[in-house]
């Protein structure tokens, strides 16, 4: 069954429509007010917004992957940017440039969409910073005394919440999948020959 508001948009089409008969066009616009009356205005008329585009520019596929999942969260078409190319048989095809993303829809929904992948952006590289770190460190951990090695004593920046135990997770998934460590020749010495 149709909601009330699919029904008042066929009947002002029928309403609006020249090619209908009077009878047609007047029956319409008596079930328009009817539905009008029962549902209220606002319900089955509703001011539209006017459908726009928003371009959102990535960087790294995670990105990619924000930027899609934010304009499907809030109900706007995602589509691919891209310039048309030439093809076989004298034709054109659009080829993506894989760093653009068109919101198409409501111009409330695709602002809001793009202002959502702005706030989140950074949080996500820093997640999956994080997490490709703690992976690393569980699949191939390194002795304590080279830790030492990798850099200055610098003071830890406190971590935000949540990441600590992203952290712990992929450390155990590292762990899971540690590879066997391939048997090297010994090192050499560090000495010069006299």
């Amino acid at each position: 069954m149709d909601s009330p508001r699919d029904t008042y948009r066929r009947l002002r089409r029928l309403a609006e429509n020249p090619a209908a008969t009077p009878d047609e066009q007047e029956n319409a616009r008596r079930v328009m007010a009817s539905l009008a009356a029962r549902y209220g205005n606002d319900d089955v008329d509703p001011a539209e917004d006017p459908v726009v585009e928003v371009k959102v520019v990535y960087k790294t596929e995670p990105e990619h992957w924000l930027a899609d999942h934010c304009g499907h969260f809030l109900g706007v078409d995602v589509l691919g940017w891209g310039r048309r190319v030439p093809a076989k048989g004298g034709t054109t095809r659009v080829k993506l440039d894989g760093k653009t993303v068109v919101y198409r829809g409501a111009e409330a929904a695709c602002t809001a969409a793009a202002t959502l992948y702005e706030e989140l952006r950074e949080r996500v590289a820093q997640v999956v910073l994080y997490a490709a770190c703690g992976f690393m460190h569980g699949a191939m951990p390194l002795p304590r005394d080279t830790s030492k090695q990798l850099g200055p004593d610098v003071p830890a920046k406190p971590l935000a919440p949540g990441l600590r135990d992203l952290i712990g997770a992929s450390a155990n998934a590292g762990r899971r999948a540690r590879p066997e460590r391939p048997e090297l020749p010994a090192r050499a010495s560090r000495q010069s020959p006299r």
